[in-house]
Formats: C-alpha cells, sequence, structure tokens
C-alpha cells in the first residue's frame, strides 16, 4: 500500500509539480509563458502512474468506451430500443463505476463522462483528457500538500486557468496512450522533445511521499 492517499494528496510527485507549476506562473517567477517546463511532463506521469498502480489501472474505462461506440453506431441511432437519452446515458455511466470502478481514479473519469454527456457529447477523447486535467487538479492544486495549502486559495483561483494550460499537453497525450490501452495498469507517456528522459516508470511509483 503508499504511505500516504495517492487519491486525495499531492504526494512526492505531485508536490514536485506544484513547485513547478507555480514557477511557470506569472507571479511564481517563472517565465516560460504558455510552453509547459519540461520537467513538468516527467513530474505529471510519475504522478499519475502512482495512482494508477494503487488503483490497478482505471477499471471503468474499457466499459466506456465501450459504450461511447456502441452510442455512436449507425444502426444505434436508428434503434428505439437503446436508451439515447441524456438521462439514460449518465445511469449507463452510473452503473458502470458501481460495477467496474476500482478507485477514485474512476469517480474522476465518471464525472468527466457525466459532465461531457450533460453538454450532449460524446466525446470519449475529450472524456480522456478532461479526467487527467481534473484528477491532477483535484490532487496538485486543491489536494492535501497541494498549491492550495501552499499558495492560498486566492492564488489558486487566480491561476486555476493558467495551470489548466499548461496541464493540457500532458493531458492529451496520457489520453491518447489511455485510448490504446484502457487496461493498462502504467502509462509510458512520450516527453516533448527537449525533456528530460522518461526512464524507470516502474521505479519507486508507490514512494509518493517525501
Amino acid at each position: 500500500m503508499p504511505d500516504c492517499d495517492v487519491f486525495s494528496s499531492a504526494g512526492r510527485w505531485g508536490c514536485a509539480a506544484a513547485a513547478t507549476l507555480a514557477g511557470a506562473m506569472p507571479d511564481g517567477g517563472g517565465d516560460q509563458g504558455n510552453e509547459a517546463p519540461p520537467d513538468l511532463w516527467t513530474q505529471l506521469a510519475r504522478h499519475l502512474n502512482a495512482a494508477m498502480k494503487a488503483a490497478g489501472g482505471l477499471g471503468m474505462l474499457s466499459g466506456l468506451l465501450s459504450m461511447l461506440k456502441h452510442q455512436q453506431a449507425p444502426e444505434i441511432q436508428l434503434s428505439f430500443l437503446t436508451d439515447q437519452t441524456t438521462e439514460g446515458r449518465l445511469v449507463q455511466v452510473e452503473r458502470l463505476e458501481r460495477t467496474d470502478g476500482h478507485s477514485v481514479l474512476d469517480m474522476y473519469l465518471s464525472r468527466a463522462a457525466r459532465r461531457e454527456i450533460l453538454r450532449r457529447r460524446l466525446d470519449a477523447a475529450a472524456i480522456v483528457r478532461n479526467f487527467v486535467i481534473d484528477y491532477c487538479l483535484g490532487t496538485i492544486v486543491y489536494g492535501r500538500r497541494g498549491m492550495i495549502e501552499t499558495h492560498g486559495a486566492a492564488w489558486v483561483d487566480r491561476q486555476v486557468e493558467s495551470i489548466r494550460t499548461q496541464l493540457t499537453p500532458f493531458s492529451v497525450a496520457a489520453a491518447s496512450e489511455l485510448l490504446a490501452r484502457p487496461d493498462a495498469k502504467l502509462l509510458r507517456v512520450e516527453p516533448p522533445v527537449g525533456a528530460p528522459s522518461f526512464d524507470a516508470l516502474t521505479t519507486n511509483l508507490l514512494g509518493v511521499c517525501a
């Protein structure tokens, strides 16, 4: 078991990512603008993988992707036998979370799916991207030992959209990997050109507390 709660705490790699993010903000002393600092990529990947390993992966992702694909099939669009209402789709997501969900990670994924469905969209890539961003925000920014504790709520409120922008490139790459391997227990997300090498992803993944 991890020595702290990887689902609600920034943890070792989350704290490192929080410090990097703070340095990239306009009033945090950074000068990176809208470009994510290279170190951030590795920190975020190791932070997410600590949770993935602790959870045993995303239990409901495969079922969710199948549901979305089924709902968008041409023959289903013309069928009266499949519940295509927003309420019906929300019920299906809730059922998947209840039966296949392993951890708080699935709760984050379920929330992202429900928001997309309420907007009457069935975009699997957007759902998984938003899941990654939501988890990073929930732990690195709003979690224990996160930015809200180190910088305060007022600072976080001012910077949250900039933080979301910094998280977006990583979320796109992580979502692509999850969509390709929905049963994965660990992700191997390639860093952008010029970023530090991303070796030993499986090393010390559960040593998340300093």
